[in-house]
């Protein structure tokens, strides 16, 4: 919309300018709009198979991903677990380069891209699961990656457990998370390695160390009867173009690549890597040392301030990945419990630090004054759309459709290394897997589920 309120702004700055030399010029003013009015439906035909375009490539990928088979893969982790997570690390390196960007024919017209996967913490009713949701086309991969650095772990093709639970927003309370970094992509979150997990030697040394995913999984174990917390983190391999940077002014008044675009639209951001974005932070950061423009440079000492441009340039040399995290928690039956909305919201808390990047909740499903939404129609909408986003893993919308009815959110991604994709999901230590399998156990009142064979 935004663009076609310029196109418009900007075609009548073209007629008042176009009439000015006219003016001057002394010349037939009719003639001049005639010939104007002669080109115009051709621009308008220009416009239309652009915006066309956008709806056969939502249609394309409709399309695509209901001939694809996708399955669900569940990582049952035994109590005697011994690996870091700089297996998971590792296992991540690998899964980046099992699928690549398809070519313009299979992209447009059988709707081939990245592989997507998606990587869930859930906890339904108390009983807490990691899952892998991945094309069956690369099943194979990820188990073979996995075994090879989770040799003692079980992975079992299951049923979508997100089919067989339903959502009624009339009678079900639902509140959802859409997570971000607060800072720019190369700044990495505190990572295992500051846990001082990749130090361990001794595999019997792992319980004397904190496991960040300890506090993320006591939370979700604690969720009652008729409860459901889910986390999800969907991601694809990083490659230039899934960052945008806004140009500068003068920058912002030349066309697009794509010589036809120019009809209405312009260029106001460039595609970049973020390995780009991080030496932009860096050289901003030698800029402001040696010129003594940053107080803050000062304030804090050298060495903390080398350390974390020495964390982002090694940041940005670990493989890259677009990542989108959601989190979601809902009740059935009037079991909702608000105070969960804070414990969710606090679920990265681990991962925090002031030095180093965070992840910042956004509200999704929420409208902070009354009249933003009548009658709860807006917050209804978005409750449902979020559920069904959920079960269908959708995250990388790059563009809205025009003519295809459907859910046109776009939510926001970055990027994260493999190493904080591994310091956030990984299958937990010894102590810590203990620990869950025995709460969920005494819950259940019978033998564990995963006793060794």
């Amino acid at each position: 919309m935004k663009k076609f309120f310029l196109g418009i702004f900007i075609l009548f700055i073209f007629l008042h300018i176009l009439f000015s030399i006219t003016n001057k010029i002394g010349a037939n003013k009719e003639i001049i709009l005639y010939v104007f009015l002669s080109f115009l439906p051709f621009i308008l035909f220009l416009f239309f198979i652009f915006k066309l375009k956008n709806s056969w490539q939502d249609y394309i990928d409709r399309k695509s991903f209901l001939n694809k088979k996708r399955i669900l893969l569940e990582i049952r982790v035994p109590k005697e677990i011994t690996k870091t997570p700089q297996a998971m690390e590792t296992f991540f390196d690998a899964i980046y380069d099992v699928g690549r960007e398809a070519g313009f024919k299979k992209k447009w017209l059988e709707g081939k891209g990245r592989p997507v996967f998606s990587f869930e913490i859930v906890s339904n009713e108390g009983n807490t699961s990691l899952y892998i949701w991945t094309e069956d086309f690369y099943k194979n991969a990820i188990e073979s990656h996995l075994y090879a650095n989770y040799p003692s772990v079980e992975i079992v093709e299951v049923l979508d457990y997100s089919k067989f639970v339903s959502f009624d927003v009339e009678k079900d309370g639902l509140f959802a998370f859409e997570f971000k970094l607060k800072k720019e992509d190369p700044y990495p979150i505190k990572t295992y390695k500051a846990f001082e997990l990749d130090k361990v030697s001794n595999p019997d040394q792992i319980e004397q160390r904190t496991d960040p995913l300890a506090p993320i999984l006591e939370s979700l174990s604690n969720v009652k009867k008729n409860e459901y917390m889910w986390i999800q983190i969907v991601l694809r391999g990083h490659k230039k173009g899934d960052i945008k940077k806004p140009l500068k002014f003068f920058n912002n008044l030349l066309p697009t690549k794509d010589f036809f675009k120019f009809f209405y639209t312009f260029k106001t951001k460039e595609d970049i890597d973020w390995k780009d974005e991080a030496n932009e932070i860096v050289d901003e950061y030698k800029k402001k040392v040696i010129t003594g423009e940053d107080d803050s440079v000062f304030k804090n000492s050298l060495k903390k301030e080398d350390e974390l441009i020495n964390s982002v340039v090694e940041n940005a040399g670990k493989t890259p990945f677009e990542v989108g995290i959601r989190a979601m928690y809902f009740a059935k039956d009037g079991n909702f419990r608000p105070q969960n909305i804070s414990v969710l919201s606090k679920i990265w808390r681990s991962f925090s630090s002031e030095l180093y990047n965070f992840f910042s909740p956004s509200f999704v499903v929420d409208f902070d004054e009354p009249w933003h939404d009548f009658k709860n129609i807006r917050i209804n909408k978005l409750k449902e759309e979020m559920f069904d986003d959920y079960k269908r893993r959708k995250y990388f919308t790059d563009k809205k459709s025009y003519l295809f009815k459907g859910s046109q959110k776009k939510y926001k991604t970055f990027v994260l290394s493999s190493e904080e994709l591994a310091t956030i999901f990984h299958p937990p230590s010894e102590i810590v897997s203990s620990q869950i399998y025995e709460k969920i156990d005494s819950k259940r009142g019978g033998s564990p589920k995963n006793l060794p064979i």
